[in-house]
Parts: C-alpha cells; sequence; structure tokens
C-alpha cells in the first residue's frame, strides 16, 4: 500500500513537473483578422515568424506593429531578456503570429528556443514590416521601412488648451 503510494505520488509530481510551455491561442476580432490575412498573403515566407506587437497608446488608440522576418524583430531583446510571446493568433490561411504585449518582460519563461543570428545571417529582403493604427475602431495601414515596437512613431504637438475645449 505504502509502495503504491508513494509511486502515484512520484508520477503527479513528475507530471506537473514536465508541462512543455505552449502558447495561448487567441482569436482575434474580424477587422484585425482581415489585416492579418492580408499580410500573410502579400507577404508569404517559408520558415519565417510572423509577429504581431501590441501598444495602447490612449485610450482610444493601438499602434500594431506586424512582422515577418527570418528571426524575431526583437530577437537579441528577447534572448537577453528570457522573454518570448506568451500569445499567439492564426491569420484565416493558417498562417501562426506570436503576439507580444510588452508584458512578456515580467514573466519567467523557461523556453530558451530562440537564439539570436548573426546580422550577418539575416537575410532582410525578407523583412516586411506594417503598423496599423487604430483610432476609435478606424484602422490605417502603413507599410514600413522600419520600425520597433512600442518606439512612438512621430506624433504632432498637442495644445492642452485646445484638447480641453473640445472636451467641454
Amino acid at each position: 500500500m505504502k509502495v503504491s503510494s508513494v509511486f502515484v505520488i512520484s508520477i503527479i509530481i513528475f507530471c506537473s513537473c514536465n508541462k512543455s510551455v505552449e502558447t495561448n491561442r487567441m482569436i482575434v476580432r474580424s477587422d484585425m483578422s482581415k489585416v492579418l490575412d492580408s499580410f500573410a498573403k502579400s507577404n508569404p515566407c517559408k520558415d519565417c515568424t510572423y509577429e504581431m506587437y501590441i501598444d495602447k497608446q490612449d485610450p482610444h488608440t493601438y499602434l500594431t506593429t506586424l512582422y515577418v522576418g527570418e528571426q524575431s524583430l526583437t530577437g537579441q531583446e528577447n534572448v537577453d531578456n528570457n522573454q518570448e510571446s506568451q500569445y499567439s493568433v492564426d491569420a484565416a490561411n493558417g498562417t501562426s503570429f506570436d503576439v507580444y504585449t510588452g508584458i512578456e518582460h515580467y514573466f519567467n519563461n523557461t523556453d530558451k528556443r530562440r537564439k539570436g543570428l548573426k546580422r550577418s545571417e539575416i537575410d532582410n529582403s525578407k523583412t516586411v514590416i506594417w503598423t496599423v493604427k487604430d483610432s476609435f475602431g478606424k484602422l490605417t495601414i502603413t507599410k514600413q521601412d522600419f520600425a520597433y515596437p512600442y518606439m512612438p512613431l512621430p506624433r504632432p504637438a498637442v495644445d492642452i488648451k485646445d484638447f480641453i475645449k473640445k472636451a467641454k
């Protein structure tokens, strides 16, 4: 009896300690789903990394960076900080996008599957970046030569007096 109890407890502990790291699959809203599908169809790349970086800029504005390339757009940062995407979404054609929100830095990751490629090994001709600005539900898509997540794009200056007048 004692032997079988110890065996069962050992199996439970073994199984609970050997969980594989998996990302959480999310279902994306239909308007952004269409954008992801267009991006994936317009930029097919075998064995490439597809990523989506979401940056909430204010209560009504989100800036999303869509990326495809040979390695992660934030590859070296991910390696240095041991961070991985915690979420993923699929485009209609089945292309899987890793989703980054900025929270990855604060969670311990045991999966060190990605190692950065040397810059000389990267084929930049495969790199494509789109930014999608969602302001009050209106999406504006822009192709970028370069963008880095969570770095603000130039925005016009706002005079607080004009803002207060509009709010009244």
